[in-house]
C-alpha cells in the first residue's frame, strides 16, 4: 500500500490518459501532494464576501474570529493540531457548512491567515471509488465527499490548481479522499477542481492539500502544504461546522 499513498501525495499538471465514457467505468487512482475542488451549494463561493487574510503572531495563537460576519460571533481559535489520526477516523457523512481557517508557518511559527467557508456533500456513488491500471477499485481508497470553498488560498502562499468552487463531483473544487496506510486511515482533501479531474492521472505540478489529523463532533483540523513541484509553503488549519 505504501506506493498507492505515495502516488496519492502528488498533485501535478495534466498528463491526459484515455477519457472514460462515464464516471462508473473507473479513473487512475488519485494523485495529491508528495506527503500525503465545485460546492453543492446554489452559488459560486467566490463570488461570496472577500475572506479575511492577515498576518499573525505566535503569541496570537491564531484566533480566527469570523471578522466581518455582522453577526458578533465570537472567535474561533485555531491551533497547530498535534499526534495521528485516530484508527478509526473518517468524514464519512461530515456533510454541512464550515467555516475553513487555513494558517501559514513560517520556520515553524503562525504566519499568514486566510478563511472563508467550506462546503461538503455526498459524493455520487460511482465516484466513490478509483481505479487501477487494470480498470478495477484499488482496495482501501475512497472518496466519500465533495465540495467547494471560498478562502483565498494565494493569501498563505498556497498555490491554485483549478477552480475552488466547482459544482462537478468529477472535477470538485474541493475533494476527499481516504485511505488505509500501514501505520492508520489517512484523509486528504485536495484542492482545485484541474487536480480533481477524473479523466486524468497528475504526476506532476501544483497541488493543494489538507492532511486531517484530528476530528470532533463538530470540526476536524490538521495539516497542509502546497507547492508547484515541492512543498513551497505550509501550514494547520480547522475546519468548524457552521450548520
Amino acid at each position: 500500500m505504501s506506493w498507492l499513498i505515495t502516488l496519492l501525495m502528488f498533485a501535478a499538471c495534466s498528463t491526459a490518459v484515455e477519457d472514460r465514457p462515464t464516471a462508473a467505468d473507473g479513473d487512475g487512482p488519485p494523485a495529491t501532494e508528495q506527503d500525503g475542488s465545485s460546492t453543492a451549494g446554489g452559488g459560486s463561493p467566490e463570488a461570496a464576501a472577500e475572506p479575511v487574510a492577515e498576518r499573525v503572531t505566535g503569541s496570537d495563537q491564531v484566533a480566527a474570529a469570523e471578522e466581518g460576519s455582522g453577526e458578533g460571533a465570537p472567535p474561533l481559535v485555531c491551533l497547530r493540531p498535534e499526534g495521528m489520526l485516530a484508527a478509526d477516523g473518517s468524514l464519512e457523512g461530515r456533510v454541512g457548512e464550515y467555516r475553513l481557517t487555513m494558517v501559514e508557518e513560517i520556520d515553524g511559527s503562525p504566519s499568514r491567515r486566510a478563511e472563508g467557508s467550506l462546503t461538503l456533500v455526498t459524493q455520487a456513488e460511482p465516484l466513490r471509488r478509483f481505479a487501477g491500471s487494470a480498470g478495477d477499485a484499488i482496495p482501501g481508497v475512497t472518496s466519500p465527499l465533495f465540495g467547494g470553498t471560498d478562502v483565498n488560498i494565494e493569501a498563505v502562499g498556497a498555490v491554485r490548481v483549478g477552480s475552488l468552487s466547482s459544482q462537478d463531483p468529477a472535477s470538485p473544487g474541493v475533494l476527499v479522499i481516504e485511505s488505509e496506510t500501514g501505520t492508520g486511515p489517512s484523509i486528504l482533501l485536495r484542492l482545485g477542481s484541474d487536480a480533481n479531474r477524473r479523466d486524468i492521472v497528475r504526476f506532476d505540478g501544483g497541488y493543494t492539500v489538507l492532511r486531517v489529523v484530528a476530528i470532533t463532533t463538530e470540526s476536524f483540523s490538521g495539516t497542509w502544504s502546497s507547492g508547484a513541484r515541492g512543498p513551497d509553503s505550509e501550514g494547520f488549519f480547522c475546519a468548524t461546522q457552521s450548520r
